[in-house]
């Protein structure tokens, strides 16, 4: 709990979609208003405070990242759209009709 509505709202602002040390990890935080009676909910778990003998992981990491190879080809152009546009550059004005640069320029 927050002392007051101040407190709450920055923390929120600061922390929510934040990642957890490069590990993938993001918290996902909630406002939950106060009206809300959770009374006959179980509890799965809770936390006052940190343990004394608790220290953060050196490496911390998530399985997805050890058990996924990412390949990065979001700059890659499809060979298709790289052969339309040097045919455009080898061609007269005229020389398409319209349906063809329609074509063209849905690759």
């Amino acid at each position: 709990e927050f002392a007051d509505e101040k407190s709450a709202d920055k923390a929120y602002e600061e922390l929510s979609l934040c990642e957890f040390q490069e590990t993938g990890n993001f918290l996902d935080l909630s406002v939950i208003p106060d009206d809300i009676d959770f009374t006959g909910m179980k509890v799965r778990d809770t936390s006052k405070d940190v343990p004394d003998e608790w220290d953060l992981p050196a490496n911390m990491t998530s399985a997805w990242n050890k058990n996924t190879k990412v390949e990065d080809n979001w700059d890659e152009n499809p060979a298709e759209r790289v052969a339309a546009v040097n045919a455009l550059w080898d061609m007269e004005e005229g020389d398409l009709n319209g349906d063809e640069v329609d074509e063209i320029a849905s690759l």
